[in-house]
C-alpha cells in the first residue's frame, strides 16, 4: 500500500531544512503519517488513515504510515516500529532516520501521537500536522463527571505547536475551540472521505443481514455507533411505541457499545420492546455496511461532531433521519437528502421516522440524493486532493516563516 520510491536517494551535500526537493510525480508530497491506531477490521481510525494514504498515494505523493504507540502514563511517549509491522513501514522508518527518505511534512492522526510526531518534526525541520478524532476530547480527555478538559501536558503542546490542526465538523472545531481557548479560524475542517469501493450496498449480504435482524419483513430501523448518553439513542427507544403505532411492527437495531448499552437494554424491556429490538454489539465493516443495507431507515438521533456515520449510511443509499445538531446538519438538506429532528424530542423523531416510513418512495429518493452528494463531495478523491492542498500550504506557510529556500531553489 505503501510505495516508497527507492531509485531516488537524498544529495547529502545539500541541506534538507534549506533545500527540499520533491520526489515523485511533479509537485509531489513526501508525507510521513503517525497513527495509534493501524487496524484495518473496523470502523476505527486506522482504517480511515489507511483509506486516505492510499489515495494519497495514488495522486502520485509518497506517504509511510507509521505505527504510534503512545500510551498516556508512559513517561516519554515516543514513536515504536512494531516488529509485526509490514515491510514498507519498517523499511520507512531505517530509512527516515537513516536520512534517505526524508518528510516534506508530518501528519499525526491522532492526539496521543501527537508528541512523538513533535519530537520528529523538531528533528526534521518540517510542519506537523495534528488530527483531532471526535472520539478522543470525549473518551480520553474530557470525563463526563468534570466539567473542564483534562488533557496530557504533551498532548497540550503538540496542539498548540501544530502548524495546522485539524478536525472533522464545523460542530468539532467549535468545541475543541471552546475547549482549549483557540481561534476556530486557526482550525481547518476537513471532511473524512468515504472509500466509495466499500461503502456501497452488497445486494446479497444485505438480505442475509435483514433475514437475521427483520425474519417478518417488517420496517427495520437502524442505529448504530458509540452508546453512550449523548448518542441520543434512549430517545428512539422513547419514540418506538409511537413509530410502531404508526407502522405495526417496527423493528429496531441498536449495533455498537459503550457504557450505556445496559441502560438502553433495560429501557427496551420496560417499554416492552425487548422482542422486537436488537443489540448485536460493535459490527466489522462488512457487517455494519449489510446491517444498514438492510435497513429500512438509519436514525442517528444524538448530536455526534463526527459525520462519517452520515456518509456511510449516504454512501450505501439507505434512507437517513439524524438530529438538527451536531455533524448530521452540515451534510444532510432536510426534506432533500434526508431528515432532521430536534435533539431530545422524542415526537419530532418519531414524526421524521414515520414519514420516512410512509412514503419508501420519496425516502429513497432522499437516499439517492444523499448518495449522489456524498459521491461527488465526500470521495476518498476529493478529500484526499484537499489534503494535499492544505499540506503543500502549511509547508509553504512554514518554510516562508522560517525564511526557507523554496523548493528547486
Amino acid at each position: 500500500m505503501i510505495p516508497l520510491t527507492t531509485t531516488h536517494t537524498v544529495d547529502t551535500t545539500f541541506d534538507h531544512r534549506r533545500c527540499v526537493r520533491f520526489r515523485g510525480a511533479e509537485n509531489a508530497m513526501r508525507i510521513l503519517t503517525l497513527s495509534r491506531d493501524c487496524t484495518l477490521d473496523d470502523a476505527g481510525n486506522g482504517t480511515s488513515v489507511h483509506a486516505l494514504s492510499s489515495e494519497l498515494c495514488r495522486l502520485g505523493h509518497e506517504v509511510a504510515v507509521l505505527p504510534c504507540d503512545t500510551e498516556p502514563g508512559a513517561a516519554a511517549p515516543d514513536c515504536q516500529w512494531l516488529d509485526h509491522s509490514p515491510a514498507p513501514y519498517a523499511q520507512a522508518a531505517r530509512a527516515y532516520f537513516a536520512g534517505e527518505w526524508l518528510p516534506d511534512l508530518i501528519h499525526a492522526h491522532d492526539m496521543r501521537s501527537g508528541p512523538a510526531a513533535l519530537r520528529l518534526t523538531d528533528a526534521a525541520d518540517v510542519p506537523l500536522v495534528l488530527s483531532v478524532p471526535t472520539t478522543e476530547p470525549d473518551e480520553h480527555l474530557w470525563p463526563r463527571s468534570s466539567s473542564e478538559p483534562t488533557i496530557d501536558p504533551r498532548q497540550r503542546m503538540a496542539m498548540r505547536r501544530a502548524d495546522l490542526l485539524v478536525v472533522c465538523s464545523v460542530a468539532m472545531r467549535r468545541k475543541i475551540a471552546a475547549a482549549y481557548r483557540l481561534d476556530p479560524a486557526s482550525i481547518e475542517v476537513l471532511r473524512h472521505g468515504v472509500d466509495l469501493k466499500t461503502w456501497h450496498k452488497m445486494p446479497i449480504a444485505s438480505t442475509w443481514a435483514g433475514q437475521l435482524y427483520n425474519p417478518d419483513r417488517s420496517p427495520l430501523l437502524l442505529t448504530f455507533g458509540r452508546l453512550d448518553e449523548a448518542a441520543g439513542v434512549q430517545d428512539l427507544v422513547s419514540a418506538m411505541p409511537l413509530i410502531r403505532r404508526a407502522h405495526p411492527g417496527t423493528r429496531l437495531v441498536v449495533a455498537g457499545d459503550g457504557s450505556y448499552r445496559k441502560t438502553l437494554c433495560e429501557q427496551a424491556t420496560r417499554y416492552g420492546l425487548a422482542a422486537v429490538t436488537t443489540f448485536p454489539g460493535e459490527l466489522n465493516l462488512a457487517d455494519l455496511r449489510a446491517a444498514i443495507g438492510a435497513a429500512d431507515v438509519v436514525v442517528l438521533p444524538g448530536q455526534p461532531t463526527c459525520d462519517s456515520a452520515v456518509l456511510w449510511t449516504a454512501a450505501v443509499g439507505t434512507p437517513l433521519v439524524a438530529s438538527r445538531a451536531g455533524a448530521p446538519a452540515e451534510v444532510i438538506l432536510d426534506g432533500s437528502t434526508g431528515r432532521l429532528c430536534q435533539p431530545g424530542s422524542v415526537a419530532d423523531l418519531a414524526d421524521a421516522v414515520s414519514a420516512e416510513l410512509n412514503d419508501p418512495a420519496l425516502a429513497q429518493a432522499h437516499a439517492e440524493a444523499a448518495k449522489a452528494k456524498v459521491r461527488a463531495e465526500f470521495g476518498l478523491r476529493a478529500i484526499a486532493e484537499r489534503s494535499a492542498e492544505l499540506y503543500r500550504a502549511t509547508v509553504h506557510r512554514y518554510r516562508t516563516a522560517a525564511g526557507l529556500l523554496p523548493r528547486g531553489t
